[in-house]
């Protein structure tokens, strides 16, 4: 799952003028679980990776309890912000990742 979020938050392609698309370096990645995982299983990604994303998500809440896991494993590359509705999910990249 580690590497599945790394591939997939080392660069977003941004439209910039003239319709021309550019692939930018992020630092990290921040949202909901099911925002993620609408990420991770959307139609921008390349199909290994979808293909990837759709066999770990065998439930619901299943993108939820990885990046938990990932969190209380890895907590410089995962952080889970708490609200009052739900949990902001914060993914570094190895290189940037926060302590």
């Amino acid at each position: 799952m580690t590497q599945l979020l790394t591939s997939c938050l080392e660069t977003e392609t941004v439209t910039g003028t003239g319709g021309l698309q550019e692939k930018r370096f992020t630092n990290y990645w921040e949202g909901s679980a099911l925002e993620l995982e609408q990420y991770l299983c959307s139609d921008v990604q390349e199909k290994h990776i979808v293909d990837s994303c759709k066999r770990l998500m065998t439930h619901n809440t299943a993108i939820a309890n990885y990046l938990g896991r990932i969190a209380r494993g890895h907590p410089e590359r995962v952080k889970g912000i708490k609200t009052r509705k739900h949990t902001v999910w914060r993914i570094y990249q190895p290189s940037t990742a926060k302590t």
